[in-house]
Order: structure tokens, then sequence, then C-alpha cells
């Protein structure tokens, strides 16, 4: 059952669904990516009632007011600076309260780690409270999830909006305090990986990237594991690959220029490392994915 209300400067993005399941497949976005995200202010007679659950995971952040999530029969309220994530495939109903009418930021969740996010997060709890730090940057990293998705879908958009939904949902898992001196590192992972979308032409190398951004090579391949599982170098060969994927699928250009233009002069190896990540040769992937 589902009333739908369209609320006074609301937000709201649904991502095709040929994206998804091209979301589904992408060895990067796979483990954890978006279906829908939006922000409905002071939404009063808001209701939503799944009786089999969704197929996603669904998080809802309350800035204001109040409204009540009942899950499996139980009931909770849900208030300001609270938090609740709804397990995919799980029977729920969430509605604003009457008089107090919540206004909430919501995100549907996908991926091969998004089961694992969940339980880091939740700890057993159903509603999490969220502190001011933690609200500030979920705040941050939803308004530039949301403008990066607002302008398209292409796989560098999806790429990154897949590791800015790691980074808030790792800050809203994590309380940080006002004396750690870490709270902008999410953002020197986030420059560095648009850095590196950047100059996928070129052989970055870790030397480079660290200097780019001035810091050592050590604490960025920490970061890059801590927030990507990946290292910098590894998610930066990802990237390259990503490219390489689309340019064979949507243009007549030879392996060869292909692997010019992601900054491969030797075909051959650019070849073998396309196999060892995408699992054919570039030409197989092409004959299979233009078929």
């Amino acid at each position: 059952m589902y009333k739908k209300i369209d609320f006074l400067h609301e937000k709201l993005i649904v991502i095709p669904d040929n994206v998804i399941e091209n979301c589904k497949l992408d060895p990067i976005i796979g483990s954890l990516y978006i279906s829908d995200m939006g922000y409905f202010p002071c939404a009063k007679n808001h209701y939503r009632m799944r009786s089999q659950g969704s197929k996603n995971h669904i998080l809802i952040f309350c800035v204001s007011g109040k409204g009540v999530v009942k899950l499996d029969g139980k009931k909770y309220t849900l208030k300001k600076n609270c938090l609740c994530i709804i397990p995919a495939n799980t029977s729920h109903t969430y509605y604003a309260d009457n008089t107090e009418p919540w206004s909430i930021y919501w995100i549907h969740f996908q991926g091969f780690l998004s089961t694992s996010y969940i339980e880091w997060i939740q700890h057993g709890r159903v509603i999490s409270e969220i502190n001011q730090i933690q609200h500030s940057k979920f705040i941050r990293h939803f308004n530039r999830c949301y403008t990066l998705l607002e302008k398209g879908f292409s796989i560098d958009r999806m790429v990154i909006s897949a590791s800015l939904l790691g980074t808030l949902l790792s800050n809203v898992s994590y309380k940080l305090t006002e004396e750690e001196t870490f709270n902008d590192e999410s953002d020197t992972v986030d420059r560095c990986i648009k850095f590196m979308l950047s100059n996928l032409g070129e052989c970055l190398d870790l030397k480079k990237i660290s200097k780019e951004f001035c810091i050592s090579k050590s604490h960025l391949i920490y970061l890059f594991k801590e927030q990507t599982g990946c290292t910098p170098i590894n998610y930066f060969i990802h990237l390259k690959i990503q490219k390489a994927c689309k340019l064979l699928k949507s243009t007549q250009l030879n392996i060869k220029e292909i692997a010019h233009i992601v900054g491969y002069n030797d075909p051959l190896y650019f070849g073998r490392i396309f196999k060892r990540i995408m699992g054919d040769a570039p030409s197989v992937y092409r004959k299979i994915n233009k078929e």
C-alpha cells in the first residue's frame, strides 16, 4: 500500500533498472550501490507499507519531527537525529507522525557488502542515535552524492556515488569526537578518486598520487583500504578497466586505441590486465556485450 504525495522542496532520484543491472555486475560498484535516494521535508501524511518487504535495504534518517517504523510486528518511534535501516525482504510499515511529521533523508541501497555494513552499523539495534558530527557528515555526503547522480548515471558517477555511500555508512557507524583529527580524511579519498578519473590515460603511481595530495604513501594506502577495500593503485586500475569496458561497448575503436586511451602503450599487457579483472579478453568482452 502506497500513497504518493509530493512534498514541497522534496528531492528524489530513482536509478533506472538497466543501470542497476550493470551495477550488480560491476567489480567495484557491485559491492555497494544506490538504487533510489531522496529527501522529504515536513512529510505530512507520508505512509508506506510493504508486506513482503523491499528488494533493497532502506535507510531512513530523521532530521526533524518524528514518525513510526514497524518491523516484523514491532513498533519503533523514529525521532530527530535518529536513523533506522530496514533490511531487504523484511515486512515493514513506516509513516510520519500526525502532529509532528518527520523530515527524512532516505536511501535505498544494495550490493554484496550491504548486509555486512548493516550489521556493522546496527550492532543489534533497530534505531541508532546520530551525534552532531555524524549528522553534518551524513548531510554533506548525501548532498554530494545527490548532486552527482542528478547530472546522470555514467559509470564514473556510479563509481564515485558507491564510494560516497560507503563513506556515509561508515560515518554513521563510527561515533567521531571533536578531538579526532581525521574528520575530513574521507574527502581525501574522494578527491583522489576524482583525480584518478581525470587522469585515466596517465601512468599514475603511488608516489605521484601521494605527492598530489601532500600525504604519505603509507597513509594513503591505509585510507583507501579503510574506505574502499582496495589499494589506491588497484582502485585506479579498476577505473581504467571500467573506462575500457565503456569504450568497448559504445565505440568502434580497436583494442590498441582503447588501451592507449586508458594509459597502456602495450595492448598485450592491457589485454592481460583486462582479462584478469573482467574474466574475458577485450575482444571477447566486446563480442558478448554487442550481441
